[in-house]
């Protein structure tokens, strides 16, 4: 009766222990993947805004004496604008932002007598609000590519790679779930290691998980080479990033090591507890 114990024990510790583990670990992966819709939003709202700076550019060229408001759909979009980077812009460039606004409605809106003595300060004020999104951009996000491609490239390549980092991203999630899954299946084996049949029949289920899991990992990875031979210049660019001392591997192969690592364990543990070398 102790030895059904002990075994529930360990079987509901190693479940609850999966358990936080598989927790915590979707949570960081909900977080990046927030992050990078964010991130993703703020590009396309800064470019909705050098789109504004434009129009902005021509009000002002085409504003003579003052005084008369701008056109409304062009005030809305100065105030669309401004209520999307309270929410998505940071902060230095919510403040170039304010005020470039500020000198571009003194620009277009007041008399010319009460405009800003310098017109330069708008243009300089401009100047900063590009360079504050910029830095932003490329903090975050890594230099903005700016090679031109054809139209129908235009289109399908972004989905393509949406695709492909969604697939990758996969991938990853399946070798978490596969340490997982052997780390609670060798611990618990190893401790009821005292009931042979119970024990290797426990690590024999669990290599056949892992070995799914396995399966499942190649599908994503066949995914991810399909899009890359879709996709101009991604395999190049995979292909041109050197091998450092600190990285001398792909991810590729790390993940291989990775798994026959774990099933040679699974393989070393039911040989030391067949012939019981395991006391």
């Amino acid at each position: 009766m102790s030895g059904l114990n002990t075994i529930l024990s360990v079987l509901l510790g190693s479940l609850f222990a999966a358990a936080i583990v598989a927790f915590l670990t979707q949570r960081l992966i909900e977080q990046r993947e927030r992050r990078a819709k964010r991130d993703q939003l703020r590009l396309d709202l800064y470019l909705d805004i050098v789109d504004l700076v434009l129009e902005n550019e021509l009000a002002i060229t085409m504003s003579t004496s003052g005084g008369e408001n701008p056109p409304v759909e062009l005030q809305a979009r100065r105030i669309r604008a401004s209520h999307r980077l309270k929410l998505l812009g940071s902060a230095r460039v919510k403040e170039a932002y304010r005020k470039y606004s500020h000198l571009v409605f003194q620009e277009t809106a007041l008399p010319r007598n009460a405009r800003p003595a310098d017109p330069e300060d708008v243009v300089r004020a401009r100047d900063a609000l590009i360079a504050a999104m910029a830095n932003d951009v490329q903090e975050e996000k890594g230099p903005i590519v700016t090679e031109q491609h054809n139209d129908n490239e235009k289109q399908s390549e972004p989905d393509w790679l949406s695709y492909y980092l969604h697939q990758d991203s996969l991938q990853w999630g399946r070798l978490q779930t596969l340490g997982i899954t052997q780390l609670g299946v060798l611990g618990a084996a190893y401790a009821i290691r005292g009931h042979k049949p119970v024990s290797l029949g426990l690590i024999a289920l669990g290599a056949i998980l892992s070995l799914l899991v396995f399966f499942l990992f190649m599908r994503d990875q066949e995914y991810r080479f399909a899009v890359r031979k879709k996709v101009r210049d991604l395999e190049e660019f995979e292909q041109s990033v050197p091998r450092t001392v600190l990285a001398p591997l792909t991810g590729r192969i790390i993940a291989w090591i990775l798994f026959a690592s774990l099933f040679a364990a699974d393989l070393c543990l039911a040989l030391l507890i067949l012939f019981g070398y395991i006391p």
